[in-house]
């Protein structure tokens, strides 16, 4: 398995300010928020203190919640920069046990360091990392590896099925929109360079061949991505599209033409 490329790690490194930035902004909230309504009714749900490995945690909009709910959290990632903002937040925002519930470690699931952890996790977030990686089956073998037999990973990843819909709405363009039909690979417009976008019968494949059953589908921004960033700036237009989405999300066929997919997966064999 091969590690991010260093240039990847350089931009996420030199962007990690705009990917904050990105982060407190009205659509990049929805898609923290919208991922979190999945993720957090899981959690709830036993009552459990979980051990969760963030991987390519960034700055920490998940690794840092998790701490503060009690949660213990390691939260991983290549990039100093994304690391250095994680830990200013943290000390922000945590205090006393929450603080001590989060580990801030840089590296990648390849990482010999993490070998003593085989199996130790009970939940590993996978968030929009399978977009830059080199051998994404891979990493989702490793951390198969590193999640307990009756743990959770949780995936988002780029829809494919999603960027010709974006693109002749947003820019007018059904040339444009055309060939992005069937596209792997597409821009990206926040690091730079490129990603790669995933249908959902690619990614549910690959987590069936790491070991992983996927139990729990959901689209992240079905609509929101055509409304205005002005209306969202608003809080009740945030509010508004918020709760659309939340309609939305879990019902077909709308799901399948987010912008994103969340993918609550688990070991093969378990409930």
């Amino acid at each position: 398995m091969k590690a991010p490329p260093a240039r990847v790690v350089e931009l996420f490194d030199r962007d990690a300010l705009n990917f904050e930035e990105y982060l407190q902004s009205p659509l990049g909230r929805l898609r923290t928020e919208l991922v979190w309504s999945g993720l957090g009714p899981v959690l709830r749900q036993d009552g459990a203190t979980h051990y969760v490995l963030d991987v390519g945690g960034g700055t920490g909009a998940f690794s840092l919640r998790l701490a503060q709910q009690g949660h213990r959290v390691l939260l991983l990632d290549p990039a100093q920069g994304m690391l250095d903002l994680a830990t200013a937040k943290a000390e922000r925002e945590l205090t006393g046990k929450a603080r001590d519930n989060l580990r801030v470690q840089k590296g990648t699931v390849t990482d010999i360091s993490l070998r003593s952890l085989s199996q130790q996790f009970s939940i590993v977030l996978c968030h929009n990392i399978l977009e830059y990686a080199v051998g994404p089956q891979l990493i989702l073998s490793k951390i198969r590896q590193l999640v307990c037999n009756d743990g959770l990973v949780s995936v988002v990843v780029a829809n494919r099925d999603a960027e010709p819909l974006r693109t002749v709405v947003n820019k007018q363009d059904p040339d444009a929109a055309l060939q992005l039909v069937d596209k792997p690979v597409h821009p990206s417009t926040l690091f730079g360079g490129y990603r790669r976008v995933y249908s959902l019968h690619e990614i549910l494949a690959m987590l069936d061949e790491a070991g992983f059953s996927g139990r729990n589908v959901r689209g992240v921004r079905v609509a929101c991505d055509f409304l205005s960033q002005n209306l969202l700036e608003k809080r009740e237009g945030w509010n508004s599209a918020f709760a659309l989405e939340q309609e939305l999300i879990t019902r077909t066929p709308h799901k399948y033409l987010a912008r994103y997919l969340h993918i609550l997966a688990r070991p093969h064999n378990q409930s």
